[in-house]
């Protein structure tokens, strides 16, 4: 039986420009926007009176867990890897402003984890407008965030400026930085993988090993990540 607790992103074969810094920007951005739009639109219904059943209850819990998680790892990842090896490379970037953004989030993600506690033990309705309310005001401050580094890190500006190995290796090292500040796995990877698509689904699952994506997500780990399948797109 594989071992549950390590799931290492791959670090080699990442040389391909679908691998390349800024579209595995993208990519990422792609995972937490779909994550911060689905939450935003179902904590709204379920405010509006749309019933839950428990074990959906249960399933958006686990979500919002996940998608806090992820986005502390990706905030945390760029402040202490990226940022600081791009900062020479780009002295017109809005540095202070992308780092005050990120600290603007803090504080809304430490909300949404009180609000997924609260809906694991039994929400009210109250509860639920209280997360849709969060998550209105997470929403307003992802895309002002994610928009600004994508139109500072584009993939002609990044290719001039930083050698495709070297935007390789940016991109595991964020990888491998973001595993260790999120968790647990079994609710991270999937929310990874099935918040994406076609080939944007691929080239992330080629950040794993295959043992990761053949057989600690669709096996070992699938009874602890399925209720949040409803809120995930179809894993086929």
């Amino acid at each position: 039986m594989p071992n549950e607790e390590v799931t290492p992103f791959k670090t080699d074969a990442l040389m391909p420009d679908e691998h390349g810094l800024a579209k595995g920007l993208v990519r990422i951005h792609l995972v937490i926007s779909r994550g911060v739009g689905v939450a935003r639109q179902r904590s709204h219904a379920y405010a509006s009176g749309e019933p839950a059943e428990p074990s959906v209850t249960a399933g958006f819990a686990e979500y919002l867990r996940a998608l806090v998680s992820v986005l502390h790892g990706h905030h945390t990842a760029e402040d202490e890897v990226t940022f600081p090896a791009l900062r020479d490379r780009f002295p017109d970037a809005p540095w202070d402003l992308l780092l005050e953004e990120h600290r603007a989030v803090v504080p809304v993600l430490a909300d949404l984890e009180g609000h997924a506690a609260r809906i694991r033990q039994q929400p009210s309705p109250d509860t639920w407008a209280s997360a849709a309310e969060t998550l209105d005001r997470l929403a307003a401050l992802w895309a002002t965030h994610y928009q600004r580094e994508e139109a500072y890190f584009t993939v002609p500006v990044l290719a001039r400026l930083v050698p495709q190995d070297e935007q390789a290796g940016l991109v595991a090292k964020m990888a491998a930085h973001s595993q260790q500040h999120t968790g647990p796995d079994y609710l991270v990877v999937p929310f990874l993988l099935y918040n994406l698509d076609g080939d944007e689904r691929r080239r992330m699952a080629a950040l794993f090993p295959p043992v990761v994506t053949e057989q600690l997500v669709p096996i070992v780990w699938q009874e602890k990540w399925s209720a949040m399948k409803p809120f995930l797109l179809a894993q086929d």
